[in-house]
């Protein structure tokens, strides 16, 4: 429980960003982020389809 609540700590600053924009870290904190929780990354994937547009 304490992992994932650090996790979630941590990466509240990927969602804000674009993916391009993400340090390694990042990018490795996101793979993590997102095979725990695949329903964030769909709505973190719909939010940069909509800020594309």
């Amino acid at each position: 429980m304490l992992i994932e609540l650090r996790l979630l700590a941590r990466s509240r600053y990927i969602i804000a960003k674009k993916p391009h924009q993400w340090t390694d870290n990042q990018k490795q904190r996101a793979r993590l982020l997102f095979k725990k929780y695949p329903e964030l990354e769909i709505a973190y994937n719909h939010t940069i389809e909509f800020r594309n547009i």
